[in-house]
């Protein structure tokens, strides 16, 4: 088993049809942030 003092999950596709998303957000925990890309 792992222990991690820090996890960052990022992607590119937040918006899922299979709803995979959320196997993200139990990976690492809720998100804390969202960036436009437009305004990258």
């Amino acid at each position: 088993k792992y222990k991690f003092y820090l996890k960052i999950g990022l992607t590119a596709t937040p918006y899922r049809e299979d709803n995979k998303i959320d196997n993200l957000y139990y990976m690492v925990g809720p998100k804390l942030y969202e960036e436009n890309w437009l305004d990258l």
